[in-house]
């Protein structure tokens, strides 16, 4: 005996429907055709087609108050009040600039009318 596994063959289409679009000539002689849109149907009522309004309603503004009121308490429980904040410049060029402004002032006081000088461009 043999312990192997036959595979069947792959079995055809039975019996399928015509893959074209059918015709048929039998019909209610009688009976006009329904069409869409029959004024004297009668089906489910229609839902009426509005424009929605441009304006937010009042919850989206709640909600924005909220949010903000949120935004401003974090901030004020989060703020560090022992970090200095600086009132003045001070970088580098701030200290150059202010030194060059005393100079000058200091020299327009002891001399009201500079002489001219050539300036390096």
């Amino acid at each position: 005996a043999t312990t192997g596994s036959t595979v069947p063959p792959p079995s055809g289409p039975d019996n399928l429907p015509p893959s074209g679009p059918t015709t048929s000539t039998t019909g209610d002689a009688g009976q006009p055709p329904q069409v869409a849109g029959d004024g004297g149907s009668t089906g489910a009522p229609v839902a009426r087609a509005e424009a929605a309004p441009s304006a937010p309603n009042t919850a989206f503004w709640i909600g924005g108050i909220a949010l903000a009121l949120l935004m401003v308490t974090a901030g004020v429980v989060l703020a560090d009040s022992s970090v200095p904040v600086p009132t003045a410049t001070t970088s580098r060029l701030g200290r150059v600039l202010r030194e060059r402004e005393r100079e000058r002032a200091l020299a327009l006081e002891t001399n009201p009318t500079p002489t001219l000088a050539p300036r390096r461009v």
